[in-house]
């Protein structure tokens, strides 16, 4: 029993001995004071207020894919400009695994600002 309690305190010495350091602890450095922002109060709806008017509806233009389609053939079709095929790609991004994943039925958004009246397949 004595031979365990005097390695324990030989364990407790090198210990302690170990975290002492010499060395003074260095001060904290001080954190710049910064100033406190106003901000207006938030606004209460009141009972007698008429509720905010919704936005408008965007159309979507939609394309279902036909087969033979891929992106530029229906860019070339809609706008007029097969180099535009990334426009739909990223209207889609979250239908198509990749832009060469076209599925025959699957229905395209196509983006509204760009889109004009398909012009008729070549036979």
């Amino acid at each position: 029993m004595r031979h365990a309690l005097g390695g324990l305190c030989v364990a407790l010495t090198v210990l302690v001995a170990g975290c002492a350091s010499a060395d003074p602890i260095p001060a904290a450095t001080a954190v710049p004071e910064l100033p406190t922002i106003v901000r207006p109060p938030l606004a209460t709806l009141s009972a007698d207020a008429p509720s905010p008017a919704p936005s408008p509806a965007r159309s979507v233009d939609t394309y279902t894919v036909q087969p033979g389609d891929t992106l530029t053939t229906i860019a070339e079709r809609l706008f007029g400009n097969a180099a535009e095929w990334s426009l739909i790609y990223e209207a889609n991004r979250d239908r198509m695994a990749s832009p060469d994943a076209l599925l025959v039925g699957l229905s395209l958004r196509i983006p509204s600002e760009r889109a004009r009246t398909p012009t008729p397949a070549a036979e």
